[in-house]
């Protein structure tokens, strides 16, 4: 990418750093290219009432 303004290349090396630190493990010796990520409960019960209730949505929306 090639950026004449100096602004743009400053945002853009702010958006680098940031997707790094919540990209890189958190053991700083780790080799993993892995986020290490709190497990997700689901409410599958909810997500089936919204879903009876509402319906997929429209994909062409």
């Amino acid at each position: 990418m090639w950026l004449d303004t100096p602004q743009a290349l400053e945002a853009a090396q702010t958006f680098q750093v940031q997707l790094m630190a919540h990209s890189e493990a958190l053991d700083p010796d780790s080799d993993l290219c892995q986020p290490e990520l709190e497990p997700v409960d689901f409410d599958d019960e909810a997500f089936a009432e919204y879903v009876a209730e509402y319906g997929w949505g429209d994909p062409d929306a």
